[in-house]
């Protein structure tokens, strides 16, 4: 048994298939994609933010060049967890047809970033 919905603003139907999940419309789809892709590029733009700037702040606090190495090893292993715990909320949100999910991801990749920057502009850790 199929069925058929009408979305209210314009005339895109959608047919959904017995023992399926309900299918965004046409305007919401946009806005999901949109936003997955938004926070993909700020997942990266965080990650390349993070690779450079945490590893400076190590090295200006750090009392020898080898805790400086494997402290700057830590962090970066840290890092890619925490980009892979953004992506794998990302895609749950998207999957999920959750805009509200994604905007929270979204949220916290900014913050995230803007925390960095700051913390780099105040201290003056070198380029």
């Amino acid at each position: 048994m199929r069925s058929t919905n009408s979305c209210s603003t314009c005339c895109c139907t959608i047919t959904q298939g017995r023992g399926s999940l309900p299918l965004p419309s046409a305007h919401g789809e946009f806005g999901l994609i949109f936003l997955f892709l938004a926070n993909l590029f700020l997942i990266l733009v965080d990650a390349s933010i993070g690779y450079h700037v945490a590893p400076a702040l190590m090295r200006r606090f750090a009392p020898d060049p080898d805790t400086v190495e494997l402290s700057v090893r830590g962090m970066r292993t840290m890092l890619g967890a925490v980009v892979a715990l953004y992506m794998f909320f990302n895609c749950l949100g998207y999957f999920r047809y959750s805009m509200l999910t994604l905007a929270v991801v979204g949220g916290v990749v900014l913050i995230d970033m803007a925390a960095q920057l700051v913390v780099r502009h105040r201290l003056g850790a070198p380029k």
